[in-house]
C-alpha cells in the first residue's frame, strides 16, 4: 500500500440519521476527518428503511468499483454490529481484499461475548476476523477481553461525539438534596431486556415524590414498562417520551440534572458521552467496557444490581452534581470530541493524505 496516499473507505451503518450507536459514532468520526480536512468515500452497507439485501448488493457493487479503482492505494473500515451485519461485512472484505485494499474491522456489538461460549462460535468469529488485516474495539477492556478469550490483538479506539453535540448550550447543574430538592432523571435507550429500566423503576419507590423520570426509547419492553409504573404507582412520576431524535435528545440532556442507564448490554455507551457534553453526570453499571468511557469524577457506577444502591448513587450524584457536570464537559472534550479521536483514528490508518 502507498503510504504517501492511501484512499480511505468508511463501509458502515447510513451515519448521522441511523436510530443505532454505530450509525452515531460514524457521524462522529467522519465530522472529526472534516476537522482534518480528510474525504473519505462512505458505503452504507445499512440504510434505515431500506431492505438489508438490497442495501447489501448496492454496497458491494460500490464497493467493487472504487477498490478497483484505487487498488492497492485503498484501506477499507467495516464498523460492524451483530449477526448479518457480520456476515455482510464479511463479504464486503472478500471483495476489498481481492482488489489488495487493507482491511480495517471495528467491533462494536456486545454480541461477540456470546460467541466465546460456544465451540462453534468461537470457530466462525476466528474466521471472520481472519477476512481483516486489523481489529478495532471501541474501548480498552474489548482489547484485553479479545486478547484473553480469542488470542486476537485488538486496538482501542473511542467511539467520538459529533462536532454538533459541542455547539449546544450547557447548563450549570446545582448540588442538589434528595428529599428537599427537585430532581430530574433521564434514562435513554431501546426498551430491551438487559437495559435496566425495570430496576431503575422499582429504585424509585424508594425514592422520594421530589424525583421525577423521564425514559427515552422505544421497545417491546414498553407495554411492560408502563405497567409496571401503574402497578408501583408512579404515573405521577415517570414520562415516557418514545423515541427522541437529536434536537429532542439534546434538550431532555440539558435540562436532566442525571443521567441513569443501568444497562448490562452497553459495548461502549453513547448516551453517556452524550450526556457528559451537556454537563449532565452519569450513573451506570460497573461492567466492562464502562469502566472505561465513565470515571469517578463524572458520576458514579454501582457494582450491582441493587435498588439500595442505585438509590444511594443517585443521592450521591444529586449532591455533587455541580462538579460532576463540569468534570463530565470537560472529559467530553478533552476525550470524545471527534478532532482527537479523528486524530488518533488517521495515526492508526496510517493516513496523511486522501485523495478522490
Amino acid at each position: 500500500m502507498s503510504e504517501s496516499m492511501p484512499h480511505l473507505i468508511i463501509v458502515c451503518p447510513e451515519p448521522y440519521t441511523g436510530r443505532g450507536g454505530i450509525s452515531t459514532a460514524v457521524g462522529g468520526f467522519l465530522d472529526g476527518f472534516e476537522l482534518l480536512g480528510i474525504s473519505p468515500t462512505v458505503i452504507a452497507s445499512h440504510v434505515t428503511g431500506a431492505g438489508k439485501v438490497r442495501q447489501w448488493f448496492k454496497a458491494l457493487k460500490e464497493l467493487y468499483r472504487v477498490c478497483k479503482r484505487h487498488r492497492n492505494d485503498t484501506v477499507v473500515w467495516f464498523h460492524c454490529g451483530a449477526w448479518f451485519s457480520m456476515f455482510r461485512k464479511w463479504t464486503l472484505a472478500l471483495v476489498a481484499s481481492f482488489h489488495g485494499a487493507k482491511t480495517v474491522i471495528h467491533l462494536h456489538s456486545t454480541v461477540i461475548e456470546q460467541y466465546q461460549a460456544h465451540p462453534l462460535g468461537r470457530w466462525l468469529f476466528k474466521r471472520f476476523l481472519n477476512a481483516f488485516d486489523r481489529v478495532f474495539v471501541v474501548t480498552p477492556w474489548w482489547a484485553d477481553w479479545l486478547k484473553v478469550n480469542f488470542d486476537v490483538d485488538a486496538t482501542p479506539l473511542f467511539n467520538p461525539l459529533n462536532k454538533r453535540s459541542f455547539d449546544g448550550r450547557v447548563l450549570d447543574k446545582a448540588s442538589l438534596v434528595v428529599g428537599t430538592d427537585s430532581i430530574h432523571l433521564v434514562s435513554m435507550s431501546r426498551l430491551v431486556e438487559g437495559k435496566g429500566f425495570e430496576l431503575l423503576l422499582e429504585t424509585m419507590t424508594r425514592l422520594p415524590d421530589s424525583v421525577i423520570l423521564t425514559i427515552a426509547g422505544d421497545g417491546y419492553l414498553m407495554d411492560s414498562l408502563r405497567k409496571k409504573v401503574v402497578q408501583f404507582r408512579l404515573s405521577d412520576r415517570v414520562t415516557f417520551a418514545g423515541w427522541v431524535e437529536k434536537d429532542e435528545k439534546e434538550r431532555l440532556l440539558e435540562q436532566a440534572d442525571i443521567l441513569v442507564l443501568v444497562s448490562q448490554a452497553e459495548s461502549f455507551g453513547m448516551a453517556y458521552i452524550e450526556s457528559m457534553v451537556k454537563g449532565t453526570p452519569v450513573i451506570g453499571l460497573a461492567r466492562g467496557p464502562i469502566l472505561d468511557v465513565v470515571t469517578d469524577d463524572v458520576g458514579r457506577l454501582i457494582t450491582c444490581e441493587s435498588p439500595v444502591l442505585l438509590a444511594e448513587a443517585i443521592t450521591y450524584v444529586a449532591a455533587n452534581a455541580s462538579e460532576m457536570g463540569a468534570a463530565a464537559r470537560q472529559r467530553a472534550e478533552q476525550v470524545f470530541h471527534p478532532y482527537e479521536i479523528a486524530m488518533k483514528a488517521r495515526q492508526l490508518l496510517k493516513i496523511d493524505k486522501l485523495h478522490d
